[in-house]
């Protein structure tokens, strides 16, 4: 009997990332703070400075997400326009060229900045 592969499925890196990250900022805060309590200073200011600066990555992350998304988005759109088959790529032309005849339209499109 042979036995077929399994196809195992694990969760992503990118999934896990940002809990790593908070956690890890959790527990460094957490050992500042007994550190600051058994006197050992340094430490415990290292501790925190290190905890924050993991806490702002994990917030700046976050705040990414949503726009790394869209961009992605758009860029599939423009892509799909861009490499359209034939019959329709002609007709693709003649909009745009029909369209650059509208004044507004013109001026609009030079100032569009990407």
């Amino acid at each position: 009997m042979s036995a077929e592969p399994r196809a195992t499925r694990g969760i992503a890196f990118r999934a896990i990332a940002p809990n790593a990250i908070t956690a890890l900022a959790l527990c460094f805060g957490l050992t500042g703070a007994r550190m600051a309590i058994d006197g050992r200073w340094e430490l415990a200011i290292g501790a925190i400075i290190f905890a924050g600066v993991l806490d702002g990555l994990d917030a700046y992350e976050a705040e990414r997400r949503p726009h790394v998304e869209a961009t992605v988005r758009q860029a599939v759109r423009l892509g799909r326009l861009v490499t359209l088959p034939a019959p329709w790529a002609g007709l693709r032309d003649r909009a745009l060229r029909a369209g650059l005849q509208i004044p507004g339209l013109r001026r609009w499109l030079r100032n569009v900045r990407g």
